[in-house]
């Protein structure tokens, strides 16, 4: 699974390539877009993993943005970047479903630890299933979804509270897919 991509909006194409290189150079796979409408259109050709948005833009500012990238992708995960932020606009962005909310000027070791928190990483994700960072706990999920495509019966062992719930419902999910 290729890590996704972040998608910096920004209409200033200075601000936007600085952007871009900041986290190119931290090793994250970025594109940029010059206003809300190319926005849309990157997000609905797949594999965008976060946007940071300037609020201040023509046509589309950031807010009217945010609010439809949430209709069409509601789990990714928005930052709103603004030179004039106010303690209500703020408030009213995280309650419209942005993460979180960066004023400029800020630094770039800012702008990458952002990434870094809220930028999903190399997982095994399913809608509404599991999500896995441990070596191990990745490689039995891959199992469980190759078990899952075989027409066998499985029983699931362990102790209280180690998940195996959780894995039969995957495997249900997954086997039902196949």
């Amino acid at each position: 699974m290729s890590q996704s991509t972040v998608l910096i909006v920004e209409d200033d194409p200075s601000l936007r390539e600085a952007l871009c290189d900041t986290l190119e150079l931290a090793g994250f796979p970025v594109c940029g877009a010059p206003d809300g409408q190319a926005a849309l259109a990157a997000v609905e050709q797949g594999n965008v993993g976060m946007v940071f948005s300037d609020v201040q833009m023509d046509r589309m500012d950031g807010h009217t943005l945010l609010r439809k990238l949430k209709a069409c992708a509601p789990d990714l995960p928005v930052i709103l970047m603004t030179a004039y932020g106010t303690i209500q606009r703020a408030v009213e962005a995280m309650r419209t479903g942005a993460v979180d909310y960066l004023v400029k000027p800020f630094e770039a070791d800012v702008l990458v630890e952002m990434t870094r928190r809220y930028l999903p990483r190399e997982e095994i994700v399913t809608q509404n299933g599991p999500v896995a960072e441990d070596r191990r706990t990745r490689e039995l999920l891959g199992l469980a979804q190759r078990v899952a495509g075989c027409n066998a019966t499985v029983m699931i062992t362990g102790e209280s509270g180690t998940g195996k719930e959780v894995f039969a419902r995957f495997i249900h999910e997954h086997s039902e897919r196949a």
